[in-house]
């Protein structure tokens, strides 16, 4: 599906809708009258429609479980997008809605390529401690009760019920996958100001998983034809926690990687 255009030729645009899919707790964008206060992939749609690429943001259940949160995105791109095929960029558990919306829903001929990026494939320590699989003096269940969490979709993350749902969800031919991994130093957990960085996953994660985002192993992100390692941690693959003085490296703005990730797929005819 190559095309005759040199690297330098290509532009970040592809022929097909992008749609960006949240993970746990998230969400499109949050507005206050016609003002923004916040989005999910800060400053991503904004950047690849400016390349000149249709986007949509979905909105998922922020605390529904796998197959419910793909019946909703099945239904987004129904009401959004109507029958064109889409490129899908998922994170986090968005990833593995998308899966379940290929595999398991039919949905084969509605996605081109699906790109997830900092997903649990094969489940999440955190999601274990949560359960009280793993022993822990700081479970996080009781936290994620308080956000009126489907405790369903922590078992979802789980790594026991991963090993199910990859047995039943085989990636579908004619969909290019592949995966963007985070990876987060523990010596920078002290620098971050969100949980649970700084006082659970990094070091759990290290010691169980090795190197991680700080929510998701390296390992377990990485799927898909094609893989790529950024550095940075699980928020900042959505372009959180940006900071434009960054000598060390650790927060960088995250649109031109994202441009990049479309040009790949432009590279390949797409």
């Amino acid at each position: 599906m190559a095309t005759s255009e040199s690297a330098n030729e290509v532009k970040a645009q592809v022929k097909y809708p992008i749609v960006l899919v949240h993970g746990l707790f998230g969400f499109d964008r949050i507005k206050v009258g016609s003002w923004k206060v916040a989005e999910y992939f800060r400053g991503i749609p904004e950047a690849l429609t400016m390349a000149g690429n249709r986007v949509h943001v979905a909105r998922l259940s922020p605390v529904g479980t796998i197959a419910k949160r793909a019946h909703q995105l099945s239904e987004f791109l129904r009401e959004q997008v109507g029958v064109e095929p889409v490129h899908l960029f998922a994170h986090s558990m968005g990833g593995l809605d998308s899966r379940y919306l290929i595999s398991q829903m039919g949905g084969v001929d509605r996605v081109k390529s699906l790109t997830t990026i900092g997903t649990p494939h094969r489940g999440s320590c955190v999601a274990d401690v949560a359960l009280g699989i793993l022993p822990s003096s700081n479970s996080l269940l009781n936290f994620f009760r308080g956000f009126g969490l489907d405790i369903g979709a922590i078992h979802d993350l789980s790594t026991t019920k991963a090993l199910e749902f990859n047995a039943l969800t085989p990636d579908a031919k004619g969909v290019y996958y592949r995966s963007v991994m985070g990876e987060f130093d523990p010596l920078w957990a002290a620098k971050m100001r969100l949980l649970p960085h700084r006082y659970l996953t990094i070091p759990l994660l290290t010691a169980r998983e090795g190197p991680n985002d700080g929510m998701v192993s390296v390992e377990s992100a990485r799927w898909g034809t094609t893989q790529e390692l950024w550095k940075g941690d699980h928020f900042n693959l959505v372009n959180w926690n940006v900071r434009e003085k960054d000598p060390e490296g650790i927060h960088p703005d995250r649109r031109e990687d994202y441009l990049r990730l479309v040009q790949d797929l432009a590279k390949l005819g797409y």
